[in-house]
Parts: structure tokens; sequence; C-alpha cells
């Protein structure tokens, strides 16, 4: 074991490296389309644009993407005239916002704080305390460092799969499945004690809980409130999701030893209730964003209820109001100047 000040020091710079690579490279990379066409510069829009299809402005592919943007763009701008931020009290169980601003930004807070009420920080944090009531200490430093290796390469299929299954499918049917494997964990470990067999088999199911919290829970949270955050507030969906993460990471890091020191097996049972939680969160709340632009994820939202409840998640441009009124002034005109066809809006 290391006692040194390379201990702590490595570490930290070895993290630094990533992020001044990726400082950097952001220097070199334009800002959206979506951000230029909000600003009223045209030009510079349909560049990137044009540069992000590979094709030319007037190319049909192009055009279109304009014109859903436009139209989102103008739908968004209607949806702020109804925005009240008094409808944050509620955390989104009542919002009057056309496109349902305040509940996408409540998801964003409260998906990644539900993921840390799952119990993925408790364990990461914790593993050689919780390993120590279920296996020898000669073993657990060794099973420590390989159960959090098992956690991170959970998240490596979610890069090949997650197209074809989708963000919701990911999200509901990982939560019932570690919701069953904790549910497991825990009552072995309540009756593991002076049994070898059984505390393996707990050791086992934690292993396989962790991998797959791994591949539907780590990436897929960030990735879905990066699409469902309203286009003018992503800024603030980006906040509301580290508040919501690190705020049940503190809690839950911080109670997690005074709780198991306490009531023992009995705290595994929050952890039960935070998957539960999120089965029915995602459930009602969450929409499949999979396949679609971000300019249509805003209509998944328009319809009164419960979105995750829709009869399906699929956005046609007739479903996009607004979007016919975009059609006829764009559409028949494409060799116009862009500025003069914009300022018609």
């Amino acid at each position: 074991m290391m006692d040194n000040q390379a201990s702590w020091r490595v570490p930290i710079i070895f993290q630094c490296i990533f992020a001044f690579i990726s400082g950097g490279t952001m220097y070199f990379l334009p800002d959206t389309p979506r951000w230029y066409y909000a600003r009223n510069r045209f030009e510079e829009g349909d560049a990137v644009l044009a540069q992000l299809n590979d094709d030319t402005v007037e190319s049909e592919r192009v055009q279109f993407t304009r014109r859903e943007i436009m139209a989102a763009i103008e739908a968004e701008l209607e949806a702020n005239a109804s925005l009240n931020w008094k409808d944050f009290l509620t955390m989104g169980i009542v919002d009057n916002t056309r496109m349902k601003i305040v509940r996408r930004i409540c998801i964003c807070f409260w998906l990644p704080m539900i993921r840390e009420w799952m119990g993925s920080s408790l364990i990461a944090y914790y593993s050689s305390v919780i390993l120590t009531t279920v296996a020898k200490p000669s073993l657990v430093s060794l099973l420590s460092g390989v159960l959090n290796i098992f956690f991170a390469l959970g998240c490596v299929p979610l890069y090949f799969t997650v197209e074809r299954v989708g963000r919701r499918s990911v999200l509901l049917y990982g939560a019932i499945a570690m919701t069953i494997l904790i549910t497991i964990f825990t009552a072995l470990v309540a009756v593991g004690p002076g049994h070898v067999n059984i505390q393996w088999a707990s050791i086992a199911i934690i292993f396989m809980f962790l991998f797959t919290f791994g591949y539907a829970w780590q990436g897929c949270v960030w990735l879905y409130c990066s699409e469902i955050a309203p286009l003018e507030y992503r800024h603030i969906g980006a906040g509301a999701c580290a508040t919501g993460e690190w705020l049940m990471t503190f809690i839950t890091v911080f109670a997690g030893p005074i709780g198991f020191n306490r009531i023992g097996w009995y705290f595994w049972l929050w952890v039960i209730s935070g998957n539960v939680i999120a089965i029915i969160f995602v459930f009602l709340l969450c929409p499949e964003t999979g396949g679609k632009t971000l300019e249509q994820v805003d209509y998944l939202f328009i319809d009164k209820g419960f979105a995750g409840l829709r009869k399906n998640f699929d956005v046609t441009p007739e479903d996009m109001e607004g979007y016919a009124g975009i059609e006829k002034k764009f559409g028949g005109e494409k060799k116009e100047d862009i500025g003069e066809e914009s300022g018609e809006l």
C-alpha cells in the first residue's frame, strides 16, 4: 500500500490529462446549428448543418433538418410564454407549459438522483466495508478491486446496443433486473452469516448487480437527460442533472456507514426501495427518445398525462405543430436567401 503523496497526486493528475484533452478539442468545434438559428445567425447555422450532413445547403436532407429546427424554435418560444418558475415548487407535477419544460428539467434532476439511490455510489465507495460482511478479510481488498472493475466493464456493452434496444428499455428493464438482484442479495446477507456457500452466492449477486448497473444506468442516464432537456434550457437541465446526482451521493455516502453500523442488513431495504422507485419513474415519465432528433423529442411531452404511457413514441412531421407553416415558408423557395426566409418567422 502506498503511503506517500504520490498515492493521491498521481490519480488526480491522471484525470486532469483527460480534462485538458477534452477542453483542447472543444476549441476546434463549431457551435450547434440550433444555437446559430436561435440567434438569427442563419448563414453560419446552414454551414454547420451542411457540414454535419456532408451535403450542400440546398440539399433536401439539410433543408428538412433546418425546417425541423426552425419549427422547434418557434414552438419553444411560444411555450416559454407560459413558463412560470413557481411550477418548480411542485417539482414538475404541475406543469402548464405546452412542452412540459418544467417537468423535463425536473426529470433531469430526479433521474440521476434516483440512480444514486439505487446503490451505485454506496457500493463503489464502501465496497470493502460491504464485502467484509460476506467475505474473508484476506480477500476483501482483492474482491473490492475486481468488483469496481466489473462496474466499469458493464458500461462497455451499452455503446453497441443502446441504439438498437432504446434508452427507455435499457433503463426500465435494467431497473427491473437490478431490483431482483439486490433483493436476492439482501436476503442472502440476512441469512448468510456462518454459511460460506451463501456468502459466496451473495458476492456473485453483487458482482452481477454492479455489472448490470454499469450497463443500464451509469451512462444511459446522462445520455437520456441530455436528450430530453428543453433546447432553450439545456444548461439548466445539465445543472439539475449534476445537482440531483451529487445531492443523493452525499446523502447515501454520508448515511451508509451509519446505517450499516446501526441496523446492519436492514439498510439494504433503502437501496431496494430506490430500485423500485426507478422502475415506476421510468415507466410513467420517460418516453423513448432513441432514433429521434432533439426537435422531435420536444413533441413527446406535449400530450397531457404521463409521457411514458403514450401508445407509441413515434413523432412524425405532421405531429409537430407549426411544421406546416414552416414547410410553406421554406419548402418552395429553397434557393432564396436563407436570412430573408427566416425573417418571415
